[in-house]
């Protein structure tokens, strides 16, 4: 549930300090959204966990630290290369690619508007062509 992934990004995010990220969490929230997990279960029940990966993912870019976001756009970036097409989709929502433009804008560490818009081209480029039109209009 969205607790659970939650708390495994916070593990991810705080156990090594404001520079590193503990990748077995982290992982644990990306193995989450790949196909082989989403697979098989009903359609309801596998865009729930998406929507709570997507939930939990928001907390931390939402909350403007610059250490948090840089770190969590990274698992973010990890979770679009491996994930199930459904997690892919939602997060190219034009309400996703919004909040994601407006932290490239508004945000005060330059590192933060940098890797927002690397990420963004970077997924433009490399997706699927059905998967990366929503990042390519940004």
């Amino acid at each position: 549930n969205k607790k659970e992934y939650a708390a495994l990004l916070s593990q991810a995010l705080n156990q090594c300090g404001h520079e590193d990220i503990a990748w077995p969490p982290a992982f644990r929230v990306i193995d989450a959204v790949k196909p082989e997990a989403l697979r098989g279960l009903p359609g309801v029940k596998a865009a729930g966990i998406v929507d709570e990966v997507q939930s939990a993912l928001k907390g931390y870019i939402k909350s403007g630290l610059p250490s948090n976001v840089i770190r969590t756009l990274l698992i973010l970036d990890k979770c679009i290369f491996v994930a199930d097409p459904l997690f892919v989709q939602c997060i190219g929502n034009k309400k996703w690619t919004a909040r994601l433009l407006k932290i490239a804008c508004t945000n005060l560490d330059p590192n933060v508007r940098r890797i927002v818009v690397c990420l963004l081209q970077s997924w433009a480029s490399s997706l699927p062509n059905d998967l990366r039109v929503p990042f390519a209009n940004c």
